[in-house]
């Protein structure tokens, strides 16, 4: 028994470390970046919408007011302002995140953000005519058109290279037998250094491995805050 165990507990360690790696990049995953829940509230607490939202104002000002005046610039300003808000944003962000999640997850090739201003153009007519003088809305009106239907952010959005996780994705089904394959060598670990012998063949094969993501998750969400 004693040679069967200084033999086999060494071979099955360096599996059980991999497997360990394996799991645990996945836990993570799913818990973060795969997680649609994650990914809108780490959104939400760096500024991403706040950042978007003006940055559609901006493009839309700068879309309508080339042949405005100053004060009808301003007056364009003040109705963007309170038609496409960083709430209108936050719900076309989270109607294209299953998009974007099925991308990172391999089940899709591509992915977009649209944002469709058609709802938001309707309303700032209402605006423009309900809140100022006739002669203000005729002046600013035809120049709503300027503004796009919808506007694409796919190509605004940091990923980077995500192709690593595309295609550990796409390995999923296997994971049930890593993690039971795991079972097995923990089970035999324990049949063959008893008790107290194996949780200490467990704890060392697996302190490599969560020390190694902790520290990979930490960096990650780091560079993706310096995306943003």
């Amino acid at each position: 028994m004693a040679i069967l165990r200084s033999l086999l507990l060494p071979f099955l360690a360096i599996i059980a470390v991999c497997l360990w790696i394996v799991l645990g990049v996945w836990f993570g995953l799913s818990r973060t970046v795969l997680n649609d829940d994650f990914v809108l509230d780490f959104l939400d607490r760096h500024g991403f919408y706040v950042m978007v939202t003006d940055s559609i104002h901006e493009i839309a000002s700068d879309a309508v007011r080339a042949n405005l005046s100053v004060a009808d610039r301003q007056t364009v300003v003040e109705i963007l302002s309170s038609v496409i808000s960083e709430e209108w944003v936050r719900g076309e962000v989270e109607r294209n995140a299953a998009d974007v999640l099925a991308f990172l997850r391999g089940e899709e090739d591509s992915f977009r953000v649209l944002l469709d201003f058609r709802e938001p153009k309707s309303r700032l007519k209402s605006e423009l005519t309900r809140g100022y003088p006739r002669r203000v809305a005729e002046r600013i009106e035809p120049h709503l058109a300027e503004i796009p239907e919808t506007m694409d952010l796919s190509s605004h959005w940091g990923m980077g290279d995500v192709s690593w996780m595309r295609e550990y994705s796409r390995y999923r089904p296997y994971l049930p037998f890593a993690a039971a394959l795991l079972a097995v060598m923990v089970l035999i670990s324990f049949v063959l250094s008893g008790i107290a012998g194996g949780m200490k063949w467990t704890g060392s094969t697996a302190l490599i491995p969560g020390i190694l993501l902790i520290v990979g998750f930490t960096v990650g969400i780091s560079v993706g805050i310096r995306a943003i």
